[in-house]
């Protein structure tokens, strides 16, 4: 999909807040946002952009058919040669601090600014992108509360990450839904989880 074939634009968050791991963010609203819709968090690979991840996935164009809003973070040179979220480096893993807190202040100011449902957030991630969605879930562990409003689809990271607590995402169509108790450790999944379980669900 071309530029020129895509919806609508993403547009970039400007002010979110203190950005301490300086990241930039991006965000995609479709057309007509169902009322308290829900939020993707996607989170690109080495080597990759907001949008050129955008492009190749499809996020956007999924978003605009089904009415949910989409966050993309992205990685800056300045902080990693290679456009990798510093998911191995301790100042930005942990809560509050670094490129984990960026993110967290993204999230806090698209749920606010545009009334979205805060028992519908997921995150997703491809590769490193992966790995920080791993982080996210350490992290803010407290945001899930009754039903743990962070749910997670990863792709290209390790099949067990002793410590991280998450849902895991069944690959099969016929097992779409959010499966819990998934222990200490995250199943690789694929992405296409998330969008499977919005489809359904929209």
């Amino acid at each position: 999909m071309s530029p020129a074939n895509r919806v609508r634009e993403l547009v970039e968050l400007k002010r979110f807040g203190t950005n301490p791991g300086a990241l930039r963010g991006w965000l995609f609203l479709p057309s007509v946002l169902a009322p308290r819709a829900a939020l993707v968090v996607v989170l690109h690979g080495c080597t990759q952009t907001a949008a050129g991840y955008d492009l190749g996935s499809g996020w956007s164009q999924l978003a605009e058919e089904k009415g949910f809003a989409v966050l993309f973070p992205e990685q800056q040179r300045s902080n990693n040669a290679n456009l990798c979220f510093n998911w191995f480096e301790p100042g930005d893993i942990r809560r509050d601090v670094g490129e984990a807190a960026s993110i967290k202040e993204m999230v806090d100011h698209v749920m606010q600014s545009h009334g979205l449902d805060s028992d519908r957030i997921y995150v997703t991630g491809l590769s490193a992108g992966g790995a920080m969605a791993n982080v996210m879930l350490a992290a803010y562990r407290s945001l899930r509360g009754r039903r743990h409003h962070w749910r997670a689809a990863l792709r290209g990271v390790l099949r067990r990450c002793p410590g991280f607590r998450a849902y895991a995402w069944q690959k099969s169509a016929e097992q779409q839904d959010v499966a819990e108790g998934a222990g200490d450790h995250i199943d690789e999944t694929s992405a296409i989880a998330v969008r499977l379980h919005l489809a359904r669900h929209a």
